[in-house]
């Protein structure tokens, strides 16, 4: 197999998308990317579509990445480019006890990265139960049928270790 250069992960909000992208960052020395900071300004503002697009082409023409995301239009970006496709298919009641977590933290100020008003946590609840209630999944295996054969599916911690031990042996193999 090729060396791993681009990798992409994407699931709901709250699946562990930004954890795993930071701990491949630390295991293959490939930067990661958040999407999210393509999109949102400080204080949860959003950019314009025409910044965000060209954030997203920008970072999809590098040679080396990590990028997370659950939104059908990084799916569309980066599948063809990426060597992997890392999908997480957590647990929907998981991914709402994260999400809460984090909210709490960021009213906190124990995370402080950027403090979420109420009204974005409640859209991040809100497109966790949509994404599993609307059958999201269904709409990405068909956006992803063409590609196949890069998936990896991960369920839970022990395949998401299994995962990272993987890659690690074999970016030293190449």
């Amino acid at each position: 197999m090729n060396k791993i250069n681009r990798i992409l992960i994407f699931g709901n909000s709250g699946s562990g998308k930004s954890t795993l992208a930071k701990e491949l960052e630390s295991a293959l020395n490939i930067p990661c990317y958040e999407i999210d900071n393509f999109r949102w300004q400080k204080n949860w503002i959003r950019v314009s579509q025409k910044t965000f697009e060209s954030n997203l082409d920008k970072c999809a023409s590098m040679d080396t990445w990590i990028v997370e995301d659950g939104s059908e239009i990084t799916l569309n970006k980066f599948k063809d480019q990426a060597d992997v496709i890392i999908w997480l298919q957590t647990n929907i009641v998981l991914c709402l006890v994260r999400l809460i977590k984090r909210s709490i933290l960021r009213w906190s100020g124990y995370d402080s990265k950027n403090p979420e008003p109420i009204i974005m946590a409640l859209k991040h609840w809100r497109h966790c139960l949509k994404y599993k209630f609307y059958k999201k999944d269904q709409k990405f295996k068909k956006l992803l049928s063409k590609v196949d054969n890069k998936i990896i599916i991960i369920k839970n911690k022990k395949e998401k270790q299994n995962l990272i031990t993987d890659l690690k042996e074999q970016s030293w193999e190449n």
